[in-house]
């Protein structure tokens, strides 16, 4: 991520206004490609199906409470 942010911030000049401000709203949207390719993505972990699903909805609740 830093070498995204050095990269974006060498090119343009800087990050885009507001950043800062609207991460936890990009950690909740980041997050959609674990919500939303679950079957794919619970086969690499050493969870159980119904405990993964379980974290993965609960970190999703956190993360759009923090993007609040």
């Amino acid at each position: 991520m830093t070498a995204l942010h050095e990269g974006y911030t060498q090119r343009a000049g800087s990050l885009p206004a507001g950043f800062e401000e609207r991460t936890p709203v990009y950690n909740a949207v980041r997050f959609l490609g674990t919500s939303g390719f679950f079957e794919k993505w619970v086969e690499f972990t050493d969870q159980p199906p119904a405990e993964a699903a379980t974290w993965v909805e609960t970190e999703m609740q956190r993360r759009l409470e923090n993007s609040r």
